[in-house]
């Protein structure tokens, strides 16, 4: 006899998790929705929600909300035109990036639904289910479902229902948030899939931030307010980690393209990691290292030449093809390299954007320099993959072919990326910083360079023996 593990059984603790995960999500995605909401007022009228009766838990009906993306124009008779017609452009484009379910998180809220389950359909097909396939509605329904990744639209309406029904059976808390799943076998298709494991993290994430800026702050007496540029800086990187392990970049990357694994890696280490540095107040970060064991083992590897060796060593060690490999089939081993990549790569951010006097930054030339030796660093591994001429990473050769891009392509669109996409964003930094620094010097009334800086800085490299 099969047990339903989705159920009413483990309906609390399911239900605790789905709440933990997109009360703080929807109040971060809060602007957006007011964003959405305002355009399609704007271009379709009112009503801004689309509701509809769907099949939930145990068959019972409620009713689904999503953004409105068709028109309600009509012809000379007064009766809608067809759908097609009805479709604005925003609306195809909500629907393409699946941005029109946004609305459906409140139904999560409400209890309607899950954050993960078998996706909800009309009831006019309830009496079409066979008796096995009704077994899909002993588990909430979900934003995102097990067939999701694994062919879409392409799998047949037995082989949905199939996936579902192995959900049920198989549920536990870890299959929810670690979303494992099998390689695919099919060409991607455009979705937006959202990651409660991602949704958790960078909502307790963004929730400590404004809490410690806000209520306990004030109660403390810590330091100055945070100013608006940083809570623009920290809420920034939040919508990139948000945007590169959730939807078309976490899909693409995981299981289609290297190449979007490559854009992937490089907003996680070269986008993210700085806004958030440059978006925590000193005072906080202080707080955040005040263990000594954590401010020691810190001040250590956030030294220059200790974070660009540490840095590199972790990007040579992810691009191994034995690790590319584990970390395609293994979630937990896909998340540790992850977190290896985003920790090393705040440390590596430091000498140029630490929040800390205690932990300062490299005058102006020592960054430049040490940015620039970065941008050389990354030459000899995105050589390997641009001029490849066989693929590296067998797991991305065997993926079903997306949008006609060849595996050694996309291996060479990789290196590519790496190295140019990469070395325009280290050169636009350094930019900004020859510019700060032109006009540091001006307002000092001198324009020689600070010869004594810089060899100080070479100094705290090690690169000046």
């Amino acid at each position: 006899m099969r047990r339903d593990r989705s159920g009413t059984g483990r309906a609390p603790l399911k239900r605790g998790l789905d709440l933990l995960l997109v009360v703080p999500g929807i109040l971060l995605i809060s602007p957006l929705l007011a964003v959405l909401a305002l355009l399609i007022r704007i271009t379709s009228g009112p009503p801004v929600l689309f509701q509809q009766q769907r099949t939930g838990v145990l068959g019972k009906p409620f009713t689904l909300l999503k953004f409105r993306t068709m028109n309600e124009e009509r012809d000379k008779k007064g009766r809608l035109l067809p759908d097609g017609e009805r479709l604005s452009g925003l609306g195809y484009f909500l629907r393409r990036t699946s941005l029109d379910e946004l609305p459906t998180l409140i139904n999560v809220i409400k209890g309607d639904m899950s954050l993960v389950g078998p996706r909800p359909l009309i009831t006019d097909y309830l009496e079409r289910y066979s008796p096995e396939q009704m077994r899909r509605h002993l588990a909430k329904p979900g934003i995102t479902g097990w067939n999701q990744i694994n062919g879409r639209n392409a799998l047949s309406w037995e082989e949905k229902f199939a996936q579902d029904v192995w959900y049920v059976d198989n549920w536990s808390l870890w299959l929810d948030l670690a979303d494992e799943r099998p390689r695919p076998r099919f060409p991607y298709e455009w979705s937006w899939s959202l990651h409660p494991s991602v949704l958790l993290g960078t909502g307790l994430l963004g929730a400590l931030y404004f809490y410690g800026i806000g209520p306990l702050r004030r109660r403390q007496g810590w330091g100055p307010p945070a100013s608006p540029w940083q809570i623009l800086s920290f809420c920034t990187a939040l919508v990139v980690l948000l945007v590169s392990l959730n939807g078309p970049v976490h899909d693409l990357s995981d299981y289609y393209l290297f190449s979007v694994h490559m854009v992937q890696h490089l907003l996680l280490s070269l986008v993210a990691p700085p806004l958030l540095l440059l978006g925590t107040p000193a005072w906080l970060a202080r707080t955040l290292l005040r263990p000594r064991f954590l401010f020691y083992i810190v001040k250590r590897l956030s030294r220059p030449l200790p974070a660009l060796l540490l840095f590199n060593l972790v990007i040579a060690l992810t691009h191994w093809t034995v690790v590319v490999d584990l970390a395609a089939r293994s979630e937990i081993a896909h998340f540790s390299f992850h977190a290896a990549l985003f920790g090393t790569a705040l440390l590596m951010w430091m000498p140029v954007a630490s929040p800390l006097i205690e932990l300062p930054r490299l005058p102006y030339p020592g960054q430049m320099l040490y940015l620039f030796a970065q941008s050389l660093v990354p030459t000899v591994p995105a050589s390997f993959l641009t001029f490849g001429s066989t693929p590296l990473y067998q797991v991305y050769a065997d993926a079903p072919r997306t949008f006609g891009i060849s595996a050694i392509t996309d291996q060479r669109l990789a290196g590519l990326f790496m190295k140019i996409v990469g070395g325009l964003v280290l050169w636009s930094v350094i930019a900004v910083l020859f510019f700060r620094w032109h006009a540091q010097e001006s307002a000092d009334g001198s324009d020689a360079l600070q010869w004594r800086d810089l060899e100080h800085d070479l100094s705290r490299m090690r690169l000046s023996q």
